[in-house]
């Protein structure tokens, strides 16, 4: 296996020792209106279900703070922030973020093996336990990258730290199901975008001769990934089906 196959590996000891006390759910809104709003309030509460959290907020409760997160800023484009927990625990804000750019961020990344966990159903959802994605994004400080890839044990492709992941290549358009993955809910848009996303395990041969990997998420729309453990991903360019998703990610405005 190739250097550019292999990345860097996650240690065998990184998993959640503290219980899982709340959820989080990261939105961007627009002009006070928050985008995939219903997507987003659907996966806290199916979280809030698969976790036993019973005593956490209902979902009136949800949307009234932030609905008065949002009415309490002036911000064009805003960060709107959700955590809830046990015992009726809520808080909602709002802050400044960056407009989505005309093109797509390029971005440099690295692989980290084994930090994909398919049998880690835990990780299908967004908790404030984030040891795991606040490591690899450390390594991704470490090699001087923007982004962090994490795969399973095999090298298979799952997610970034904080964004769906998807390839192009063969004519095809891929990203891993959600075993162990968070379903992301920027992940979703692309399906509305490119009906032929095919949900599939990427092996390291696939992903590390792809013409396009791009990264999308809810906030930050698409990121573009030029370079992946130091080799260009196809040409080093934005790809055609980037620009796709990004420019329909522009037009939610």
């Amino acid at each position: 296996m190739s250097d550019a196959e292999r990345g860097v590996s996650a240690p065998g000891h990184v998993c959640p020792e503290d219980p899982i006390v709340g959820l989080i759910e990261t939105m961007r809104a627009v002009d006070g209106r928050v985008l995939f709003l219903g997507a987003h309030i659907d996966r806290v509460m199916r979280s809030r279900a698969h976790l036993y959290l019973e005593s956490a907020p209902s979902r009136d409760d949800i949307m009234q703070a932030l609905e008065a997160a949002c009415a309490e800023t002036a911000i064009a484009d805003a960060r709107v922030r959700l955590v809830i927990g046990p015992g009726g625990y809520l808080h909602a804000c709002a802050t400044p973020v960056e407009p989505v750019p005309e093109q797509p961020e390029q971005v440099r990344a690295i692989t980290v093996r084994g930090a994909w966990l398919p049998d880690a159903p835990w990780r299908e959802h967004k908790t404030t336990d984030r040891a795991l994605w606040m490591w690899g994004e450390r390594r991704a400080a470490a090699s001087r990258v923007e982004a962090a890839l994490m795969c399973d044990a095999h090298g298979n492709l799952g997610e970034s730290t904080r964004a769906s992941v998807c390839v192009v290549g063969a004519g095809r358009v891929l990203t891993a199901p959600c075993t162990g993955l968070l379903p992301g809910v920027g992940r979703a848009f692309v399906k509305t975008v490119r009906a032929d996303l095919i949900e599939t395990m990427i092996a390291p041969s696939l992903w590390s001769d792809a013409e396009e990997i791009f990264l999308v998420s809810a906030l930050r729309g698409v990121r573009s990934v030029c370079e992946l453990n130091g080799a260009a991903v196809g040409p080093g360019t934005v790809g055609a089906v980037a620009r796709q998703v990004h420019d329909a990610y522009r037009a939610l405005r």
